[in-house]
């Protein structure tokens, strides 16, 4: 009897399995057909689409499937999230959507790399914990620190506005470590790692 119910169980494991890579499958498909239908538009309408977009999304779709698909790995999900969010800015620049240079635009990259970290971590954990969050939120408060320079949003160049304000870098970084450490003395061993927090983990 608990044979069978164990085979059951197998099987019924083994079907959702098998409809669930479908459903990613599809989508990832989707995707892909997708920005191929944006690329021929271009195309007609006169503009070039590069390599570099169809390299992109096509690793960033092939990283995203292994990792939610037969590798079960946060940091596939996570590579394959970056490519796919650099192919879609490639594709912005190359349809003059965006008016800049990837030379300008590489700011965007780490902000790009901040926000993949979100979801890989809440599938290696099931839920966002700090040792995620803390280095997400880090990388794109620093893209955007960067693109206001990048993007001439501030009229003087990062080399000045370093030199100019430097001190001003302590000042962050010790109210940063005032504010950890009030929150630190309200959750106390909850913050900011948890026990479950370790970096040994992995699924």
């Amino acid at each position: 009897m608990s044979d069978d119910s164990s085979e059951n169980k197998k099987l019924k494991k083994l079907r959702e399995i098998s409809g669930k890579t479908i459903a990613l499958v599809l989508g990832i498909v989707l995707v892909i057909v997708g920005i191929f239908l944006m690329a021929t538009h271009s195309f007609a309408s006169g503009e070039t689409i590069t390599t570099r977009v169809i390299v992109n999304i096509i690793v960033g779709a092939l990283f995203l499937f292994l990792g939610l698909g037969p590798f079960s790995n946060w940091l596939l999900i996570l590579l394959g999230l970056f490519f796919l969010q650099m192919g879609l800015l490639h594709l912005l620049i190359d349809l003059h959507v965006i008016p800049y240079t990837m030379r300008q635009t590489w700011p965007v990259m780490v902000i790009a790399a901040g926000i993949s970290l979100v979801p890989a971590g809440l599938y290696k954990l099931r839920r966002m914990k700090s040792i995620y969050l803390f280095p997400a939120i880090s990388l794109i408060v620093l893209g955007i620190f960067f693109s206001l320079f990048s993007f001439h949003i501030l009229k003087v160049s990062l080399s000045t506005f370093i030199h100019q304000w430097w001190p001003l870098f302590f000042v962050i970084i010790g109210v940063i470590l005032v504010v950890l450490y009030f929150i630190q003395q309200i959750r106390r061993k909850d913050f900011p790692y948890m026990d479950d927090d370790s970096l040994m983990e992995d699924d």
